[in-house]
């Protein structure tokens, strides 16, 4: 009968990679706490119990987006709103709703929030239709814009860049755009110091690279190139 001692109960459940046990606590109190709705959407997916997770999606959608009408100036609201969108694979939303956010004092959580909506977005795609590198370009573009020094999308910006093709073109032109940043990564400079040498530059691929070794003086490749 201690509500709250469920509650506590389901997130050491949830810490502890149980989401069953999880499940069973939290459906008892959600009916009291309609905002541990989103808490029972994930961990149904943990379970993979998706048609019930949607669900309970849709009504902490309902629950947060009332919040936050209800408390504009409340981030954690409009955050938790979009993670309901997300979880039904309503992405165009999500990102409506958080970039409505990015006018906060704090944009920060909303920035890094919208970086790992569109990699859930890119990774929901079915194998089938995993996308060309145009349309793969165009996911971390968007990610970049938001969280600049994401290591899984400088990564496979990386990847791209150094093909022998116009997708190769346009990530280079992407990470190009980078190095402006007092906080450049080592990888950026290191695909620009690679490409540069490919072309024939050697005064400015070693420029790149030299900057890549003072960022990281045991990376491998750069030493190599």
């Amino acid at each position: 009968s201690q509500l709250e001692a469920r509650v506590v109960l389901a997130q050491l459940y949830a810490a502890g990679g149980q989401p069953k046990k999880a499940i069973e606590e939290l459906e008892q109190v959600v009916s009291v706490r309609s905002e541990l709705q989103l808490d029972l959407a994930r961990q149904y997916a943990l379970a993979g119990r998706m048609p019930d997770s949607v669900r309970a999606a849709a009504k902490a959608s309902e629950f947060f987006q009332a919040r936050t009408q209800a408390e504009p100036d409340q981030p954690q609201h409009r955050l938790r709103w979009a993670s309901s969108l997300v979880l039904q694979g309503q992405y165009v939303d999500a990102i409506q709703v958080l970039k409505a956010g990015l006018s906060l004092p704090d944009p920060l959580p909303f920035q890094q929030a919208l970086a790992a909506t569109y990699f859930r977005w890119l990774d929901s795609l079915p194998a089938q239709d995993q996308p060309q590198p145009a349309q793969q370009l165009n996911f971390l573009e968007r990610v970049i814009q938001y969280d600049p020094n994401n290591q899984r999308a400088l990564s496979m910006l990386a990847d791209l860049a150094l093909r022998e093709e116009q997708a190769g073109d346009q990530a280079t032109a992407i990470l190009k755009r980078l190095p402006d940043s007092a906080t450049a990564p080592v990888i950026v400079e290191f695909v620009l110091g690679t490409q540069a040498l490919d072309q024939g530059n050697v005064e400015q691929g070693l420029k790149h690279l030299e900057k890549a070794r003072q960022g990281n003086a045991r990376f491998p490749e750069v030493l190599n190139n």
